[in-house]
């Protein structure tokens, strides 16, 4: 705690510091004055904002007449001129008057990321969302998807609970596959497939979202769940600026339990157990308490950058040391990148290089630790001093089934991992002639990681099985290498009023992994962790000691594009892929993926009032996905349990447990959608709206086939269609800009119509036509499942039973039951009793600013989906109770007598509306001198509040069963292993030198 308090000072202290420091620093200074006006109509602009190129916080806006007058330091090179709906310039200062004209058009000529190079907005005929830096969510933030949560329509991003290493799952416009890819292609810097913690979120300019196949056919069978490109900031020449420029920031976040379970208190479980004294032991004990902690975490960055006319560049080193709510869990990161661009022969030749390192060490608690917190004796103490206890640690401890003492699971463990990634890309890029251009690309991507299990003598519960004092370790590795080179050439041309450019390349990827893990027990102490596995002395009953692997994927894709632009009005792209992959089939190595949209801007034909773009578009294209896993089109054999007498003794016998499909192809996804992009009341208003529906088909499933034909039970086969149907909607409102005050509001909504199962079976299985998936296990529940897949129907289907009542003998009664016994059900009786995606979810953001200050906020709310509270119904009816807890559900049910009994009881309607963030600020005005260019100081808050009826823990949607390898057919399952959720809030300060 002390080294965090003293982090806590330092923060206050180099804000401090800052800004005392710079209070006294004066320059000479100087008048400038002019008039700003409109290009097209020669009127005046009222509102301009007029500021210092180097410092945006110094400067002032044009007057009715459009114009402005104000003194700033001589020191100040150049002017910076912005206007909502118009292109920005920077002028230098040669005079003492500066008269102005700016181009209608702003939102028309930024610049977005598309696949293999960008485009201005005006020209962009697909679904694609850009979201800047200055639009990223603010606060606790320490991954990179976090900046965008809730801010692009259609794209999901959820988290159940606050595991600070986990990941988040990411899906965009629904479920696209049945496998393991159901998640967008991330790209970084033109790397695809790059690991998106090898980037601190400080590091980054943009995120673009590529959501529709016309624009996601270039990556071809990547692409059928999206693409996200990300690209971080590099040095940037600002005429009048420094060529050398200095940023620091530093921020400590203080972070607490914001939602706990709902399980009997002390008091309740003594007055339903008072017939039954033996298990009460005299103590009062919150194991949530017990198991959790405030936490902070603190993060440093430190940038350098610097550029001239034909170098730039950009050095990073960030820092993070988060600390989880629960006790043993957290992380640090270090990581450094650099970008680099040179520009040399007459700017003709471009070098851009970028480079980053990453190393991470996480720490983990035991998932376990969660699960007996909630249903330990709530009466016994943390540690007791009988002969039981004291054989396993002193902790207490009681021979009892799914018994077991959350903290000694957390304190008797060891889990950690360790990984270590390095990125980078060159790529060289000369112009021939004047708009002909080509490129050579080189990528690669290095991560190993490294993870280590120890479970101490005296622990009664291991991962492993019941305590043996033996001791058990475990040490994983992984490594990871993937390379890639692409030859690209493009062309642009302007005719008149046409504008196109054509682009081609070739692109080869070979990626490698590989990996080991060796297991023992029996160890003679616990000093050595999992640092000493030739010191085990014992094998593992039923499993294995060891294992390794490794496997190899080609890629190889030749792409193409070709756009076109008719006086600004009208618009067309054509994308198309050829990918061959060593993933498929020998009879299907190679796919095809076109993709072509246009679009139209009526606003330019044809003169609405108050409407300054209005331009409908559409699009159609085809992406494909990849099987989860190599080689699943190859037979295989492994161990059976027969042996065979040969040449006088018993050989081991093996047996083809996976057929071979030389047809196995990859997975395709067919894509139309329309949108209209509007520009209102000289571009205040802007945003968009979109329809798409989408099919998914030859999805990739392994099945049970019959034997024979086959020699082998399973196969993986193209079977299956998906169909996906939705509307999204946003809009961005601004003000107009005055010194005084600035406000800024955006709002988002995607409605999922639906995402519905076509098909499934095929006469060559014999399949049935409905899946049943999400088993509630032990204790109570074995078979029970909760999650039907059926053809026609929409994907996430929670079935459950509908309880009816309680008789006087305290038996559960159902409706149906096989001849009128409503006390046994089967699933036959089972009905649809809620569905775990949702049917929509929006963001709402605001932000105003009032001189240095500034304040935002981000509302997000999820709508329509269910959640299964496992935990209530594993331990939510009296006969659960005696030596364990359980929840407080029980006080509803305290007549019933049998059970557990799964029931539509357990199926919660789960919306929520979140603040997921807040923050609040003050820009320091720093008159230009050669030290400091600017001081922020901010406050925010994270997760502040949650509006819902959702009992458990989290009511974020659960996209995967994470108990079912991450099953994206089983979504809306609460297992009893949830993390907490967390509030957070947090302190900075940024420095810019």
């Amino acid at each position: 705690m002390n080294n965090h308090l003293r982090s806590l000072l330092k923060v206050g202290f180099i804000g401090l510091f800052m800004v005392l420091g710079t209070a006294g620093l004066f320059a000479q200074e100087k008048k400038v004055s002019g008039v700003v006006k409109d290009s097209e109509t020669g009127e005046t602009l009222i509102g301009v904002n007029v500021t210092a190129a180097t410092d945006k916080s110094m400067g002032t806006v044009t007057d009715i007449d459009g114009k402005y007058s104000f003194t700033l330091p001589d020191t100040v090179k150049a002017l910076n001129f912005s206007f909502v709906g118009y292109a920005p310039q920077v002028i230098e200062i040669t005079s003492n008057v500066i008269n102005v004209t700016l181009s209608p058009g702003q939102q028309l000529t930024e610049v977005v990321v598309v696949g293999y190079g960008t485009q201005k907005t005006r020209e962009v005929t697909s679904a694609v969302s850009s979201v800047k830096a200055e639009d990223f969510n603010q606060g606790n933030i320490s991954d990179p998807i976090q900046l965008i949560q809730g801010k692009v329509a259609g794209l999901s991003i959820a988290k159940p609970g606050s595991d600070p290493n986990a990941d988040f799952n990411i899906r965009l416009r629904g479920l696209s596959t049945f496998g393991s890819n159901t998640e967008p292609l991330i790209v970084i810097d033109g790397i695809p497939g790059a690991n998106m913690k090898s980037i601190d979120p400080s590091d980054i300019v943009s995120i673009d979202v590529l959501k529709d196949a016309s624009a996601a056919a270039i990556y071809g069978t990547r692409g059928a769940s999206g693409v996200i490109l990300i690209t971080t900031k590099k040095g940037e020449y600002v005429p009048g600026g420094k060529a050398f420029n200095v940023e620091f920031g530093t921020s400590l976040t203080y972070e607490t339990v914001a939602r706990q379970l709902n399980v009997l208190s002390t008091d309740d479980y003594l007055k339903l157990t008072e017939d039954d004294t033996t298990n009460h032991y005299g103590s009062n004990t919150d194991w949530f308490d017990e198991i959790t902690k405030p936490s902070l975490s603190e993060t440093y960055n430190l940038a350098i950058n610097g550029a001239d006319e034909n170098t730039s560049y950009r050095v990073a080193v960030n820092y993070r040391d988060v600390d989880g709510v629960v006790m043993g869990t957290g992380f640090n990161q270090l990581n450094g990148r650099l970008n680099l661009t040179q520009r040399a022969l007459e700017d003709k030749l471009t070098f851009d290089v970028n480079l980053s390192s990453t190393l991470r060490n996480e720490d983990y608690a035991p998932s376990e630790a969660m699960q007996y917190a909630t249903i330990f004796n709530p009466t016994a103490p943390v540690k007791a001093d009988d002969p039981f206890s004291e054989e396993w640690g002193g902790y207490f401890q009681r021979s009892a089934f799914y018994f077991y003492n959350p903290v000694a699971i957390i304190e008797q463990s060891d889990l950690d991992g360790k990984k270590y990634n390095i990125q980078g890309g060159l790529k060289g890029t000369y112009e021939i002639i004047k708009g002909l251009k080509a490129s050579a690309f080189y990528s690669l991507t290095m991560n190993n990681d490294l993870y280590g299990t120890y479970w101490s003598k005296n622990a009664l519960y291991t991962a492993f099985g019941t305590g043996s004092h033996e001791g058990f370790a475990k040490m994983e590795t992984r490594d990871y290498f993937n390379h890639m080179l692409e030859l690209q050439g493009s062309y642009e041309k302007t005719i008149d009023k046409l504008s196109f450019t054509l682009l081609g390349g070739y692109s080869w990827q070979e990626a490698t992994t590989q990996g080991f893990w060796a297991f023992g027990k029996g160890f003679l102490s616990d000093d050595f962790s999992y640092n000493d596995l030739g010191s085990s002395s014992g094998e593992v009953d039923n499993a294995d000691q060891m294992d390794s692997w490794k496997n190899k994927t080609t890629l190889i894709g030749f792409y193409a594009r070709a756009t076109a632009n008719y006086d600004n009005g009208v618009f067309l792209t054509l994308n198309f892929r050829r990918d061959g992959s060593s993933m498929f089939g020998e009879n299907n190595k190679w796919g095809n993926f076109p993709g072509i949209s246009a679009g139209v801007d009526i606003a330019k034909y044809v003169a609405i009032p108050y409407v300054d773009r209005l331009k409908f578009r559409g699009g159609y294209g085809v992406t494909g996905n990849l099987p989860p896993d190599p080689y699943l089109s190859k037979l295989l054999y492994n161990a059976s349990d027969a042996y065979f007498f040969y040449n006088g003794e018993y050989i081991q016998a093996f047996e083809p447990t996976r057929n071979n499909n030389p047809d196995l192809q990859w997975e395709t996804k067919q894509d139309i959608g329309f949108g209209l992009d509007y520009a209102i009341l000289d571009y205040r208003i802007t945003g968009s709206i979109d329809y798409y529906q989408s099919t998914s088909s030859d999805l990739i499933l392994e099945y049970d086939v019959p034997v024979p034909p086959y020699p082998a039970p399973r196969m993986w086969l193209n079977l299956g269609e998906l169909k996906n149907s939705g509307i999204e909607f946003a809009i961005q409102y601004r003000t107009l800009p005055s010194r005084e005050f600035l406000w800024t509001t955006e709002l988002n909504f995607a409605n999922f119509f639906d995402t519905k199962l076509v098909e499934i079976t095929d006469t060559l299985t014999g399949n049935e036509s409905t899946l049943w998936f999400g088993q509630l296990g032990d204790p109570g529940l074995i078979g029970k499942e909760s999650i039907m897949v059926e053809e026609g129907s929409p994907i996430g289907q929670i079935v459950a039973p509908i309880y009816m009542y309680t008789d006087t003998n305290g038996i559960m009664h159902f409706k149906g039951g096989a001849n009128g016994d409503t006390t046994r059900v089967s699933k036959a009786d089972y009905v649809v009793v809620g569905n775990g995606l949702p049917d929509f979810q929006f963001g709402w953001g605001n932000t105003f600013s009032y001189k240095g200050f500034y304040l935002n906020f981000f509302l997000r709310a999820v709508i329509g989906h269910s959640l299964v509270n496992v935990n209530n119904a594993k331990f939510g009816v009296p006969v659960v109770l005696g030596i364990q807890s359980g929840m407080e559900q029980i006080l509803d049910f305290q007549d019933a007598s049998n059970g557990p009994e799964y029931s539509n009881v357990h199926v919660e309607k789960a919306d929520f509306l979140r603040l997921d963030n807040w923050s609040v600020g003050y820009n320091f005005k720093i008159k230009e001198n050669d030290y400091v260019k600017s001081v922020k100081l901010y406050f925010s808050g994270q997760n502040l509040f949650t509006i819902t009826n959702y009992s458990g823990v989290d009511p974020e949607v659960r996209y995967v069963d994470t108990w079912d390898n991450d099953n994206p057919l089983a979504p809306g399952l609460d297992r009893q292993n949830t993390y907490f959720s967390t509030r957070s809030f947090t302190l900075g300060v940024s420095v810019v030198f």
